[in-house]
This record gives structure tokens, sequence and C-alpha cells, in this order.
């Protein structure tokens, strides 16, 4: 098998597994199939800490870390992006929770998706998904504040 998703070949996946067990050995011809199971078992091996891989897993972050969005805003602005750092391959995002579908996401970006209601905080959930069985949450809260006022001068006489 020549190309594999999510970005790892057999080399990048050999170098991962033998730092938690030096006893795996993946060949350049490695099936679909074992290509997942392997992942699959490093996911859990990350998850719980084995080995030299440390800390909780895969985890959402946001850009910026506080999202704040003023009323009024157009349709298709962007209001944060995402990415997960501690994972493998390539994550999709999508929304478990989005009160009012206020937002989407496109790609890897938050979006306002319809006109955004009075001043307040909305409370969102997403869910990463790197179709390997690797699906970290985030809950956080989007405020959307007043609109800033920007005056209009009109001129006359020209």
């Amino acid at each position: 098998m020549n190309e594999l998703p999510h970005g790892l070949t057999p080399e990048d996946l050999q170098e991962e597994l033998e730092k938690l067990d030096s006893n795996i050995q993946v060949g350049p011809d490695i099936t679909w199939d074992e290509y997942v199971q392997l992942v699959r078992y490093l996911l859990r091996r990350r998850r719980r800490g084995a080995g030299a891989v440390s800390g909780p897993g895969s985890q959402i972050q946001l850009s910026p870390a506080v999202l704040s969005v003023p009323t009024g805003t157009p349709v298709g602005t962007v209001v944060g992006t995402l990415s997960v750092v501690g994972g493998i391959g390539t994550y999709s995002y999508s929304f478990l929770s989005n009160p009012g579908n206020y937002f989407t996401i496109v790609g890897n970006q938050i979006e306002v998706a319809a006109a955004l209601p009075p001043p307040q905080t909305i409370p969102i959930q997403i869910q990463a998904d790197n179709g390997l069985g690797d699906r970290p949450v985030i809950s956080t809260t989007i405020s959307v504040t007043v609109a800033a006022y920007v005056p209009t001068y009109y001129l006359y006489g020209f």
C-alpha cells in the first residue's frame, strides 16, 4: 500500500509505535485493516499515558482562546479556528451542541451562519473526528457582544 490516509506513512507509524512497544514492526506493505488496528492501538495507549507517549491524548484547541463576535456581524465571518493537539492524522469537526444554529463549521473554522441574537453568551460543544476512533470534545461559549458604533458622515456642497 503506497499511500495511507491521515498523513501517516508506515515509517511514521513505526516510529510512534516503537515509543510504546519496540516489539511491533510495520512493513511497507501494510494493509488498510492492519493500519487501522495499529492506529487504534496507538490511540488507546496514548490515552492511558503508556510508554514514552505521555499526556491525556488528543485535545481540541481554539484560536483565539476566547470566542467573541459583535451582533450584526455578517454571515460567513470567521469567529475562531480549531485544531487538535496530541492527535494523529487529519480531523473533521462538527457541532454536538449549537443552540440557535447561529454558527457553522467550515473546514476548521467556526463561522457566523445566521443573523446573531442580541448580546448574550451561547454555549457550544464541538467534536473532532479523525476517522480512526479518536473523537475529542470541547465545550466552550461564544459571546455575542454589542456592535461597535461606526459613525456615518455626510458631506454636502460638492
